[in-house]
């Protein structure tokens, strides 16, 4: 059991180091390029790439969910983005949850922004993974495996990180779809509206830090 545990540990370190060799072919292109024709098979390989990105800050979930938008109609695009998330944010979630608390203080110290975690934890679980997803300022990975090491409910976890992440599911996809035409009425609202997620978010981060500094 341990030998295997080990080989399973290189494996996944070899992985992320090819996925880090080459992290400028990871774009929407090429991830469109290199996906099969057959619908079935596209949907296979993108929730393959959603897999990948939940344990490698190489790939931005927002390229993954463009693709779909590109690829599929839009309420398939939707439904391919969900699923992706729901894997996205799962995998490392277990990962953190088998390796428990021991981990925490190891992931602070990796990323110093996990600290709010610690400073929020005492909340309803549903709001805190909601929050922190909707901020948006917290590497994905670290806050899922934080959250599983910490002992937070899954189905908890799983709620607030969907009804956060959610809307962009939804822009992203809706930005996908219309790619072909930026001048188009809702790829401009889809992206003014993720620029104005992005600024709110700093703004509620600086908040906190703020907060828990004073």
């Amino acid at each position: 059991m341990k030998h295997k545990k080990i080989w399973m540990g290189i494996i996944w370190v070899v992985f992320i180091l090819l996925c880090l060799v080459n992290r400028d072919k990871f774009t929407v292109e090429n991830i469109i390029n290199y996906t099969p024709n057959n619908t079935l098979l596209a949907i296979l390989v993108m929730l393959l790439l959603f897999s990948i990105k939940s344990v490698s800050v190489v790939i931005y979930g927002g390229l993954l969910y463009v693709a779909s938008g590109i690829m599929f109609p839009f309420p398939v695009a939707l439904l391919v983005n969900s699923i992706g998330t729901i894997l996205m944010i799962s995998i490392p979630f277990m990962i953190g949850k088998r390796a428990g608390k021991s981990i925490l203080d190891r992931l602070i110290q990796k990323n110093h922004k996990l600290v709010v975690l610690r400073n929020i934890s005492n909340k309803n679980e549903v709001f805190v993974a909601f929050f922190v997803r909707i901020i948006g300022m917290l590497p994905g990975d670290l806050v899922s495996m934080y959250m599983g090491a910490s002992g937070i409910n899954y189905k908890k976890y799983l709620l607030g990180s969907l009804l956060g992440l959610f809307p962009s599911i939804i822009l992203f996809s809706i930005m996908g779809m219309s790619v072909e035409n930026v001048d188009s009425l809702p790829f401009r609202l889809s992206l003014i509206t993720e620029i104005a997620l992005v600024l709110l978010s700093v703004f509620l981060y600086n908040t906190i830090q703020k907060k828990h500094r004073n």
